[in-house]
């Protein structure tokens, strides 16, 4: 039996999507923690560790998808320039 290998245009062609796909849970994962703190910061006595674990969390992850988002963009342009797509 015989695997036929991807292209490289199938293969950036797949790599958009997974990335788009981690982009889009890693946005669904930073709205949830948002959500978590607000609902942390409304109670009466907050935990200020827990507090500042979500905060330190959320900014790490909005660095991470800026990163995301812009590998992104630089593959996407990559794989126009290639695969004329």
């Amino acid at each position: 039996m015989q695997t036929k290998l991807e292209t490289p245009c199938q293969l950036m062609a797949r790599l958009i999507r997974l990335s788009e796909k981690e982009i889009k849970e890693k946005e669904k994962l930073i709205q949830s923690m948002k959500k978590s703190l607000k609902e942390l910061q409304s109670q009466k006595n907050p935990d200020k560790t827990k507090i500042d674990k979500i905060k330190n969390g959320i900014q790490k992850l909005e660095v991470e998808l800026k990163t995301d988002k812009d590998q992104l963009d630089a593959l996407k342009e990559e794989f126009r320039a290639s695969c004329g797509s």
